[in-house]
């Protein structure tokens, strides 16, 4: 029976329709059948319902449901336009005094300003969301407002502001023992740690991460936790031993089909060892890398995997070998509308010309490595220019 109802609602009503439609049965006490239809708007936006931890609250997947709408709202127009018809929405809700719309038009909002980057707006509108909530009877909203203030302060690179944020959604989750939320609330704390070159305090928080998602069989994201642990880690060979565990697990166990995890796992190990002055084992793992974004048509690393394959080819006095990977980091990173590695990319490209006596050619990569460079970076390539003169 609900196979035949489901090929009828997919065809006659979109995502949005079976979002509202779920709503109102789940209002009416129909739990079940409210399920399945937003488990179809899910279908429908190619997202995996099943794979999420709050899979079987009903609220929390309608929160991410909607989130998810926004976030394919990628132009900054459509959701300047979304932002505007939110803020009429609210206005409405609040001249009617309708509190619970009122809270949920606030927290859309504030999603639409992060995306949009207006980070300090963002934390002021979730603030006065989570002000309207009933604390005692709303956890869940409370924990996710709390959680999103957050990652605004992490977006503004205010590490210390967003573990305050972090802390007080942990206590949440304890009191409730929501255990999948809390791992995943440690691994936030770790990642500001990190940040604020608190390594150890970081590691405990990855470790306690780590423990609950073992219990769990959580095996995505043990492999990110293992990631971000390796990251950590002073001793590289144990770091390399971290990676290449995340490695295991991503590949053998998962099948994943994620292959920019990977790529960048792969990477990971690269520059571990390029630390480790290993720059041949280097080279290996970022031709890998780069043959795995060719085949997979994953474009948006290469621009850095060519440089640090340059980077690599340099330090094995292999000078000439350099310049192709060089310049072909210089091409994609110009087709990215960066050129925050111009300066750098341009003064490597003209050591190497240096190296191999090629000095007119030298002259003309210095030259547009000052152009992008920062006047205290400038010293150095001059004095490369007066060699090449």
């Amino acid at each position: 029976m609900l196979a035949s109802m489901s090929e009828f609602l997919t065809r006659f009503y979109n995502r949005a329709e079976l979002k509202n439609k779920a709503i109102d049965l789940y209002e009416k006490g129909f739990e079940y059948e409210s399920q399945h239809l937003i488990k179809l708007a899910f279908e429908q936006s190619n997202l995996d319902m099943d794979k999420l931890p709050w899979k079987d609250d009903f609220n929390a997947l309608i929160k991410t449901f909607e989130f998810a709408s926004i976030e394919e709202k990628q132009d900054t127009t459509e959701l300047e336009k979304t932002l505007k018809t939110y803020n009429k929405e609210l206005e409405y809700f609040i001249q009617t005094n309708d509190l619970k719309k009122q809270t949920k038009k606030q927290e859309e909002i504030g999603w639409c300003l992060r995306k949009l980057k207006r980070y300090n707006d963002a934390i002021e509108i979730f603030k006065k969301s989570l002000n309207s909530l009933n604390k005692d009877k709303n956890f869940k909203d409370q924990a996710w407002i709390l959680t999103q203030i957050g990652l605004c302060f992490e977006d503004l690179n205010s590490y210390n502001e967003a573990l305050e944020y972090y802390k007080n959604v942990l206590e949440l989750y304890t009191k409730e023992n929501n255990t999948k939320e809390q791992a995943w609330i440690f691994s936030q704390i770790g990642l500001c740690f990190h940040e604020l070159n608190s390594d150890n305090e970081s590691i405990e928080y990855y470790n306690k991460a780590l423990e609950l998602y073992i219990k769990e069989n959580n095996i995505e994201d043990q492999a990110r936790v293992l990631v971000l642990k390796g990251i950590c880690l002073e001793n590289y060979d144990e770091a390399i031993e971290y990676y290449n565990k995340a490695l295991n697990l991503y590949t053998k166990k998962l099948n994943s089909k994620n292959k920019k995890i990977i790529i960048s796992i792969k990477v990971s190990i690269a520059l571990t060892l390029f630390k480790q002055k290993k720059y041949k084992e280097s080279l290996e793992k970022l031709n890998e890398a780069n043959k795995e974004c060719i085949k997979n048509k994953e474009f948006n690393n290469q621009a850095s995997i060519f440089f640090f394959i340059g980077v690599c080819l340099i330090e094995l006095n292999k000078h000439e070998e350099a310049l192709e990977p060089l310049n072909k980091s210089v091409e994609l990173y110009t087709k990215e509308n960066d050129f925050s590695h111009h300066a750098f990319n341009y003064k490597l490209i003209g050591l190497c010309l240096e190296k191999q006596r090629k000095y007119d050619i030298a002259l003309e990569a210095y030259q547009k490595a000052i152009n992008y460079s920062c006047e205290d970076e400038q010293g150095d390539i001059f004095k490369h220019i007066g060699v090449c003169l």
